[in-house]
This record gives C-alpha cells, structure tokens and sequence, in this order.
C-alpha cells in the first residue's frame, strides 16, 4: 500500500488525541510539505492499492485496486464503518451498505434515498432484485407506500407474480380486464370460492363442463327468464332425472304438452318397482279437466280400480262399446234409469 507523509502524519494525527488544533491547522493550510513523493509498493501475489484520500475525522479511505491480472481494476469509497461504493474496469458501480447489528440500533445498515424531482430508472437489460425480511417481525421483505396511481405496462409481454399465497385487496372495486381471462386452480385439481351479496353475469354464450357434482344450497328463489320465442330449455341426460317438491309443484305451459315413456332399464336404476312404465300417484283426488276432450288409448287392456266409490258423469252422450263382449258384474244391486226409453237389443236377451 502506498502512503505519502501527509497520510503518515494524518494518521499519527488521528493516534493522537492530545495534538493540539495548532498542530492540525497547520497541517491543513500546508505549512507541512512532505519531503518525499508519493510511493507505490507492487505485490506480485495480491492486488496492488493506490491511497488516494484517508479520512481523519470518520476514518473513511478513497482507494483505487488493481488485481494482478493487470485488467480487473475499480475504485473504492469505504466508510464510514463498513459500508463501501465501488467503480470498476467493467462499468458496474456497487452500493453497499453497512450491517444492520443490535448494538448499532434499528436506523443502522439501510441505504436510503429522498428526491423532490421523482426517480427515472432505465434498464437495458435484465434487472434483478432481492429483499429479505431479517429479523422484521410482520416478516415484510418490501413494503411500497404510493400516493397516486400506480402503473405497470409490461410492453408485448408477461407480468409474473409467485408466491405460495397471493392477496389483492381493494377497498373500493377490483377490476379485472383481458382479452381472455383465464382462473387456473392447480389445473382443475384445486378449489375456487367466492363470496358476494350479489352476483350478476353478462355473456352471449355459456358453458359449463361438470365432471362430478353440481349441487346449490339455500336457494331462496331459482328463476329463468327468457324473451327469445326460439329460446328452449333441454336437459339430456343418459342418467336419472329426480325433483323432490315439498311445497307445490305447478305448470303452465302455453303450447302442447308430451310425455313419451319407454320403459328401460338403466343400471342402477332410481324407480325400484317397475311393475308399470309409468305410475301417477296421489294421496288425495284427481282432476282431468279439459276443455275440448280427453282420449285414453291403449293398444292393450285398461284397467280402473276404485277402493271406494266410482262415477262417470257425461254432460252429453256417453256410450261404453267392446270390441269383443262387455261384463258388468256387481256386488250388490245394479241401478239402469233412463229418463226416456230404454232399449235392450241382443241376439238373445237372458233375463233370471
């Protein structure tokens, strides 16, 4: 390491306390010229220093190094304590600052930075930044305070955010816009939640693929609006269709109405008992009323069984006909009351 006199005599200045301001201000005015000049030591095995400025007051020393590769080289401030800035051959400039230590207090070790005119930064190429929570008990390695709006245009390209949990909270509205917009939940082995007051969709068209189960609790009211008169509602399905109603069930329906039932057996099937293709039960009476007429076909026979009473009211002409022969079998008494004529016509009329 090189030393000039007046770096020798500022160090003995520094070791010694007692000297008085006399000897210092002479010092400093240059009344003392050093008698030699400056001299440089080469180190075959190490870099080679330069002093350019040692500090009496805070002990900080402005150097220049060069390794013994004769290429790599840099100028250096050091200090105060052990923070330092450095320039090399390569263009890059180093700011370090101290260490962050206990005895020094919570103010020691950062690097700080104050503008009135704002900070324009401008990269060339890759930028990397690393932060580390040390010993922060909310654990917050970076924690940016803006006062204004805050803008990132990442230009043709793609802003990337990981973390093992990610919050976004907005205290007035969250607005999400995209081209496409896409919600990845760990490639659909993962859970999306959402919790709303209200929530409203507008789309042209919508699609949802349901590989397991699509359940809804605490509906309070379900309805389907539709002003298309070429709108319909299709449920396809090669499984079971079931609606459990406590309350009424009701249906209007301004055009035809048709129920084809074919009977087949899937597996496992929901109806149990399939003695009928198609069985209507009710606990209290039936009304099919029409204001045209009612037609009940069957290409085999029909059966009606009443546990009680039984009636057929026809406010015009009823009639009963058999393709093969008609049996009316009673229990008790058989009632025949015409208020007209009543005719009996057979081949042979049997009366015991």
């Amino acid at each position: 390491m090189s030393h000039t006199d007046l770096h020798a005599k500022t160090e003995n200045l520094v070791k010694q306390p007692a000297a008085s301001k006399q000897t210092y201000n002479n010092l400093k005015n240059g009344s003392s010229k050093p008698t030699t000049a400056d001299e440089t030591q080469t180190l075959t095995s190490g870099p080679r220093y330069c002093t350019v400025y040692k500090g009496a007051l805070t002990g900080s020393h402005i150097y220049e190094r060069m390794h013994p590769d004769g290429q790599t080289k840099a100028l250096r401030i050091d200090g105060p304590a052990d923070g330092f800035f450095a320039l090399n051959n390569l263009g890059t400039i180093i700011v370090v600052s101290g260490k962050r230590t206990k005895e020094r207090g919570p103010g020691s070790g950062k690097l700080n930075f104050h503008s009135y005119g704002g900070t324009q930064q401008k990269h060339e190429s890759r930028s990397n930044y690393e932060y580390s929570a040390g010993d922060d008990p909310e654990k917050q390695a970076l924690n940016i305070i803006c006062y204004g709006d805050v803008i990132e245009d990442a230009k043709g390209s793609q802003r990337t955010i990981k973390a093992s949990k990610i919050m976004i909270e907005a205290t007035g509205e969250l607005y999400l816009k995209g081209q496409n917009v896409i919600i990845d939940a760990n490639g659909g082995s993962g859970s999306i939640q959402m919790f709303s007051a209200n929530f409203e969709q507008t789309t042209s068209n919508k699609k949802e693929i349901v590989k397991g189960q699509l359940m809804k609790y605490g509906v309070s009211e379900e309805t389907t609006i539709q002003f298309d008169p070429r709108s319909s509602v299709n449920v396809v399905t090669p499984g079971h269709v079931n609606h459990k109603v406590l309350g009424d069930y009701q249906q209007w329906i301004g055009g035809a109405f048709q129920k084809v039932v074919v009977g087949g057996l899937p597996v496992p099937p929901l109806i149990k008992t399939r003695d009928n293709v198609y069985t209507v039960k009710t606990t209290g009476p039936q009304i099919y009323q029409s204001t045209a007429g009612i037609a009940q076909v069957a290409t085999g026979s029909v059966s009606v069984t009443a546990g009680g009473a039984f009636s057929a009211n026809a406010g015009g002409k009823a009639s009963l006909t058999g393709g093969s022969s008609v049996a009316i079998t009673s229990a008790d008494k058989i009632d025949i009351i015409g208020v007209g004529n009543v005719k009996i016509k057979g081949a042979l009329i049997y009366l015991n």
